[in-house]
């Protein structure tokens, strides 16, 4: 019964707030055009590191992953998931188990980002053509799985580095699910073990 009554420890709650945090500053980026450029790079150094040492590889500092954590403890307060980047999220762990099912999909993802990752360690992780290489990837082979429309302004979402950047965001979020999953996650703990989730974030954003 450990499925039913999880006891949440940290890198599940980081793993999970990974998830808010991306489709979060997606939801940021479609609204407005801009994100927090901290937690952004948080997400997508989090998305191209595919063999991490340890866990600080993927989250980094607590205070990097602080967006997520906020995002996640408001969800875990609401009675449902009104706002987008919850929706977003639901969604997005919806395309993780699809994505989960597909070995020859999870391949081409794997070799895709490691091209993806050895650009970022030549040009950086601020590179717009990284960008826009990660974005291709996300809708060539993820898009095609689970169209996740977001909302948002069309002057922002027109913008080809917006929508670069909102596709990114996505992706990482992808990787969030799929650590969350591996560590233990079940999407019927969103309903069950909301309050075991909010006790584990609110003690690490203190």
């Amino acid at each position: 019964m450990n499925w039913l009554f999880p006891h949440y420890d940290q890198r599940m709650t980081l793993a999970l707030a990974g998830v808010w945090q991306s489709t979060s500053l997606a939801n940021d980026l479609a609204g407005s055009g801009t994100c927090d450029s901290q937690a952004f790079e948080r997400c997508l150094k989090a998305l191209l590191i595919l063999d991490p040492e340890d866990d600080k590889d993927i989250f980094g500092q607590i205070n990097e992953m602080h967006c997520g954590l906020q995002r996640l403890d408001h969800f875990c307060k609401a009675a449902s998931a009104q706002d987008f980047a919850s929706r977003y999220a639901i969604q997005i762990l919806q395309l993780q188990k699809i994505i989960q099912k597909k070995p020859a999909v999870q391949e081409q993802i794997r070799n895709d980002l490691s091209h993806a990752n050895r650009q970022a360690e030549f040009y950086g992780f601020d590179d717009q053509n990284l960008l826009r290489n990660i974005a291709d990837v996300y809708r060539s082979n993820l898009s095609p799985l689970l169209e996740i429309q977001v909302m948002g302004k069309h002057q922002f979402l027109e913008q080809e580095m917006v929508a670069a950047r909102v596709r990114t965001l996505l992706f990482s979020a992808v990787r969030f699910a799929f650590l969350w999953r591996q560590s233990g996650g079940q999407t019927i703990h969103l309903l069950i073990a909301r309050r075991r989730i909010r006790e584990q974030t609110l003690e690490l954003l203190k």
